[in-house]
C-alpha cells in the first residue's frame, strides 16, 4: 500500500493570504509597515517564528529579541482565529486526493505550522478527513527539514518507506525525504524554489500526481 506525505503550505493550500493579512495587523500594532502576498509567500516555509522575523524585518522594524517573541505570540493568537478566511486549496487538490484515497494509498501530513492551525485549515476548507496523520512542527522535537519529522509521520502511519511518497515544493522537503530514505516529488506553482533541487521530480499540477504514483 503506497503512502502519500504532503507538505501543506505552498503544496496543498496557498495559506499567503490569511499569514499576511495577520502579520499585518501585528505589525501595524507595532507602528511598523506592512508587507504584500508576494512577500509573505517568500518568507514561509521555515516555521512560523521565521516567518514573522522576516516579516518584522521587512516592515522596518529592528532585531530585538524580546520583541520578536511578542510578535510570534501576537501572531499565533490572531492567526490561530481563523486561519482560513481567504486561503484557498490548490486547482485539482481535492480531486486528487479522491482518486489517491479510492486507490487506496494512505495519506498524511508533514509540516512546519502549528499543529492546531493546520488541523483547522484542513478542516475548514474540507480536506481534514483525507489524512490519516497531520504533524504539526509544534508536535516534534525537529521540526521539517529534519528527517525525524518525516519519520514520525510514517511511524505513525505504519509506512514502508520504499513504498512512501513526499510531495512538497521546496528544498527543505526534498532535503527531509532523502535523509528519511523516502522519494520525493515537488510541485512548481508553491512557495518554494524547486529548480534549486537537483534530480528531484517535478509536476506542474496536482493532477499530475496520480500517474506519478502509478509509475513509480
Amino acid at each position: 500500500m503506497k503512502s502519500i506525505i504532503f507538505d501543506l503550505d505552498g503544496t496543498l493550500v496557498d495559506s499567503a493570504p490569511d499569514m499576511c493579512a495577520a502579520v499585518n495587523r501585528v505589525l501595524q500594532a507595532a507602528g511598523l509597515g506592512r508587507i504584500d502576498t508576494v512577500q509573505a509567500r517568500s518568507f514561509i516555509g521555515d516555521g512560523i517564528e521565521a516567518f514573522v522575523e522576516r516579516a518584522w524585518a521587512a516592515a522596518g522594524g529592528r532585531a530585538n529579541p524580546s520583541r520578536l517573541r511578542e510578535a510570534v505570540e501576537a501572531f499565533l493568537a490572531d492567526y490561530a482565529h481563523a486561519p482560513a478566511v481567504l486561503s484557498r486549496v490548490y486547482p485539482g487538490v481535492t480531486g486528487t486526493l479522491e482518486v489517491l484515497e479510492a486507490r487506496g494509498c494512505v495519506l498524511a501530513v508533514c509540516t512546519n505550522k502549528h499543529q492546531a492551525i493546520a488541523e483547522r485549515i484542513l478542516s475548514r476548507l474540507g480536506l481534514v478527513s483525507r489524512f490519516r496523520c497531520v504533524l504539526g512542527g509544534d508536535r516534534v522535537a525537529e521540526r521539517k527539514p529534519a528527517p525525524a519529522h518525516l519519520q514520525q509521520v510514517l511511524d505513525t502511519i505504519e509506512a514502508e518507506r520504499p513504498d512512501a511518497l513526499m510531495v512538497g515544493d521546496s528544498a527543505h522537503d526534498a532535503e527531509m525525504a532523502r535523509a528519511a530514505g523516502v522519494r520525493c516529488v515537488l510541485v512548481t506553482y508553491g512557495y518554494g524554489d524547486p529548480g534549486a533541487v537537483p534530480d528531484v521530480p517535478r509536476i506542474a499540477r496536482m493532477t499530475d500526481l496520480p500517474a506519478l504514483v502509478s509509475r513509480s
